[in-house]
């Protein structure tokens, strides 16, 4: 259910792309995650990292608690404790 509101809340972001959300691993920071920059930066000709940074501050949703991205492009999401 919260991977699909994520994957709900990235696609209206970029409602032309295949959005998929993982879960990060236990020693990593963050729920969940998708590689999603990667992608975008390479139809824009932009580094990964420079446009994963741009898309999480693009991203606001209550769900949400933060937000923090990790090289080379993963952005990491940390859901509230009430969802």
């Amino acid at each position: 259910m919260i991977r699909q509101q994520l994957k709900d809340i990235m696609q209206k972001l970029f409602p032309e792309e295949k959005i998929v959300i993982d879960y990060v691993p236990k020693e990593k920071q963050g729920d969940y995650s998708t590689n999603i920059a990667f992608r975008i930066a390479a139809q824009k000709k932009m580094q990964p990292y420079e446009t994963a940074q741009e898309i999480a501050s693009r991203i606001q949703d209550p769900m949400i608690k933060s937000i923090s991205v990790h090289k080379p492009a993963f952005i990491n999401f940390t859901i509230n404790n009430n969802y």
